[in-house]
């Protein structure tokens, strides 16, 4: 499964994230997206990997829950 999204802070610029798991589960009203499964988070600048996931996507808000590593580039 694949879920595209836009994240953005007072910090930093709108981007484009992609998030690939293998079962996930979608709430449209709670807009609110859950995995316990491994998920990889891939943008412009690199790439994250974890177990589980919750994505709030009005907020623009990810929340990993465990075994979190990345690797980013400055661009």
């Amino acid at each position: 499964k694949q879920l595209t999204g836009v994240h953005s802070s007072e910090h930093s610029l709108k981007q484009e994230l992609r998030m690939d798991t293998d079962f996930i589960t979608i709430s449209p009203d709670l807009e609110v997206a859950n995995t316990d499964r491994p998920v990889l988070i891939t943008n412009d600048t690199g790439e994250t990997r974890a177990i589980g996931m919750t994505a709030y996507y009005k907020q623009g808000r990810v929340q990993l829950k465990s075994r979190v590593r990345g690797v980013y580039e400055p661009e």
